[in-house]
């Protein structure tokens, strides 16, 4: 049993709470970025980039 706990322990990283919170919040605005709009086919970046200029 303690074989098994001491694999799975190097198995995982471990990471402050923070900055995993921030790589999921990243992934997910990441991913509301590159969704597709259904009308146009145009990914919601491309609107924000054409609004900018």
């Amino acid at each position: 049993m303690e074989m098994l706990n001491l694999r799975l322990k190097q198995r995982f990283l471990t990471a402050p709470l923070v900055t995993v919170f921030v790589q999921g919040a990243t992934n997910d605005l990441l991913y509301c970025l590159l969704h597709r709009d259904s009308e146009t086919n145009k990914q919601i970046f491309q609107f924000l980039m054409e609004r900018q200029s």
